[in-house]
């Protein structure tokens, strides 16, 4: 096994340990948002491109802008619904 594998695996396992901590309603959030964000950066990523760098670094300028504008997107969702969602939702059994 590689060493990538490794670390791979040990980032899911911290990504899902700190849904786990933050609660089912959190964690499905935090899933659509990463949904919608991969949605809307693959869609708009090569008018990004063209819009921002016009041709230049043609092999890495895809890969960036995907990775800026899931980042980007998933993080104003994440924030903005933070604000709205208190930090514990208790369910009634």
């Amino acid at each position: 096994m590689s060493i990538y594998a490794i670390v791979v695996i040990i980032l899911v396992g911290l990504i899902a340990y700190f849904h786990w901590l933050q609660g089912l309603f959190s964690a499905t959030l935090s899933a659509l948002f990463a949904i919608l964000a991969s949605v809307t950066a693959l869609g708009y990523h090569e008018t990004m491109v063209n819009m921002l760098l016009g041709g230049k670094m043609a092999d890495q300028a895809d890969a960036m802008v995907v990775a800026a504008m899931f980042a980007g997107i998933y993080l104003l969702l994440r924030v903005v619904f933070d604000k709205f969602v208190p930090g514990y939702v208790g369910f009634p059994s």
